[in-house]
């Protein structure tokens, strides 16, 4: 259930049920990208008032006609509606969206250990801005201890990445809690949150609150600071200026800029601004997507938007296009694109609600994190791509013995794909060996970069079945994997390597990591140099499907292959860790094994 308040949406403040649209757009994404059925999502806005003026005084706008509820009394109709929701569903997941600092805190804070939810704008988008910050360390050689973090923007969204953050500097490098907050500091709208102005700040903020001197300005900040990450997350367009922008070149050989805030109108800087400022040397990442850009020399840049979508629908890996290192030495394009939560979200939220969990934890986010930001290659990190494209993925299920696609590739070679694209302007290119849109994107029904559209459209085609009780094994592959397979040779080999893995006493889980590694395996020694990621969900019941669902979940392939060849070598990750070179098979689910309540 994607639950929505409607107080701040996208930096455009109070639409009332007006944003209703944000539920189901995001609602359809749990569909597009992690295959739930669309009778499964159930999109809800919360009307309690709007504090919107010109609405209050339109005549035509459908809701309710009074100034918000606050307080006791908000909390009140948030529990009489939760309640009802966990009675009629009781392993629903609530999906909170656009809930305004004053209320979104609370409102996790009191049903997070009550209630299998979670809050996108918060912990979805933090996922996938850490994401998108390990991406750039593996980019630059750099490591997350040795950074110093500064957030322009100190509300729900900024504390919550800040928070991820540390929580995952005391995960994998061994600091105190204490101590990673500390390399996290913030400026909001009076100046540096720091210890002397503690009686006055919110009660997010006070974690961050460090015993430094006051700093009354961003400009301030940096120079004094001297952060290697500068994130925006404050609605202020154009804050981070060419000043700022220089002074995080002069110090740091490759600076990480985030301009996270949208729309583009809120961005605190563009991808051409942070570029042009920086030498061409910063990791960059926006909330909001750009059009192509032309750097001196003729270089063409494609900056991408940084967005949620990343996060929550759960089945199938997606494009993060989250922050793309320039100026990608050796190569004539840089791709620098969009931070979605999509990569994140419909991940976490399918999970969830497979696992049946009754909360969950920052673990989970985590995990998600971790897995995102190691899935691209080396090769494309070099091209500037932090995060694989969307739509290289394909669902098949196996019944009976045989396989059935459920969902359909959509190559731009295929003729009536190519004929789409032409009768829309666009053209269809020969390009390293295979056809690509524009030159650029090898799908043409994906979610794609902006400047794509209209000639890639994110419409894909999936078959909806019955389960039956013949259905054996559901494989989700990237085309890494079906670049050399047929679907029926794939099934073939999934149920013959995961019945010999049971005849040995292997478990459910145990047995389908045992035929997601052959099918990987077996895509490795055919010779494909793409992308292969492999998993595979049991789906007899009874005395051949033992263990949880995230057991099952979890036992995905989770192979790295470095070198790219039919021979190369192989370096195995536990939980999609980063690797040296070449083509990467990363576990993409990882969160699902956490989620498991």
């Amino acid at each position: 259930m994607s639950f929505h308040e409607s107080l701040c949406i996208l930096g455009l403040g109070d639409l009332g049920v007006g944003g209703m649209g944000i539920s189901e757009g995001k609602a359809l994404l749990y569909t597009v990208a992690g295959g739930v059925p669309p009778s499964s999502v159930l999109p809800v806005c919360l009307d309690v008032g709007t504090n919107n003026k010109a609405l209050l005084e339109d005549p035509t706008y459908t809701g309710l006609k009074q100034r918000r509820l606050t307080g006791a009394a908000f909390d009140a109709v948030m529990d009489e509606f939760v309640s009802a929701v966990q009675a009629w569903r009781p392993h629903v997941l609530v999906q909170f969206e656009d809930f305004g600092n004053v209320n979104a805190f609370r409102v996790l804070d009191r049903w997070r250990e009550r209630c299998c939810c979670f809050n996108d704008d918060m912990q979805g988008t933090a996922a996938v801005a850490l994401a998108g910050l390990l991406a750039g360390m593996r980019a630059t050689g750099g490591s997350l201890e040795q950074q110093t973090f500064l957030f322009l923007g100190a509300g729900e969204a900024g504390t919550a990445i800040g928070e991820l953050i540390s929580q995952q500097l005391v995960r994998r490098h061994g600091l105190s809690l204490q101590q990673a907050r500390g390399r996290c500091y913030y400026v909001d709208s009076k100046g540096l949150v720091c210890a002397a102005r503690r009686q006055e700040l919110q009660h997010h903020k006070l974690p961050f609150a460090h015993d430094r001197p006051f700093l009354p300005d961003l400009e301030t900040a940096v120079r004094q600071l001297k952060p290697s990450v500068l994130i925006g997350v404050a609605a202020q367009p154009g804050v981070f200026t060419a000043t700022i922008l220089s002074l995080m070149a002069q110090q740091h050989q490759h600076p990480v800029i985030f301009s996270l805030s949208n729309p583009t109108s809120l961005a605190e800087c563009t991808a051409q601004q942070a570029l042009e400022a920086t030498a061409g040397r910063a990791v960059f990442a926006s909330g909001s997507p750009y059009p192509p850009l032309v750097l001196p020399g003729g270089r063409q840049v494609f900056p991408a938007q940084a967005n949620n979508a990343y996060v929550f629908p759960a089945v199938f890996p997606a494009q993060a296009n989250n922050a793309y290192v320039f100026p990608a030495v050796g190569h004539t394009a840089v791709f620098p694109a969009q931070a979605n939560n999509a990569y994140v979200f419909p991940a976490v939220g399918h999970a969830a609600v497979l696992t049946r969990c009754s909360s969950i934890p920052d673990a989970v986010f985590l995990e998600a994190a971790e897995a995102l930001g190691a899935m691209s290659s080396s090769q494309q990190l070099a091209q500037g791509r932090l995060f694989p494209p969307l739509s290289d993925s394909r669902a098949v299920l196996c019944r009976k013995g045989g396989a059935i696609q459920l969902t359909s590739d959509h190559k731009p070679d295929r003729s009536d794909e190519a004929a789409r694209v032409a009768a829309l302007g666009g053209k269809v290119v020969a390009k390293g060996g295979g056809a690509r849109v524009m030159g650029l994107l090898a799908m043409s029904r994906a979610i794609g970069d902006h400047f794509l559209r209209p000639y890639v459209i994110p419409e894909p085609e999936v078959a909806c079945l019955q389960r039956s009780h013949e259905d054996e094994l559901l494989i989700l592959a990237s085309d890494g994997l079906w670049d050399v397979f047929s679907c029926a040779e794939a099934t073939t080999l999934a149920l013959r390597s995961t019945m010999r893995a049971r005849e040995r006493g292997a478990s459910s889980s145990a047995a389908c990591r045992v035929g997601a590694s052959v099918l990987a395996r077996g895509a490795i020694e055919r010779g494909s140099r793409d992308n292969i990621t492999v998993l595979l969900v049991d789906l007899r019941r009874g005395e051949g499907a033992a263990g949880s669902v995230a057991a099952v979940l979890a036992a995905q392939c989770s192979e790295l292959v470095v070198g790219g060849g039919p021979r190369g070598r192989r370096k195995r990750s536990s939980s999609g860790g980063g690797a040296e070179e070449g083509g990467i098979n990363v576990s993409y689910l990882a969160a699902a094994a956490a989620a498991e309540g």
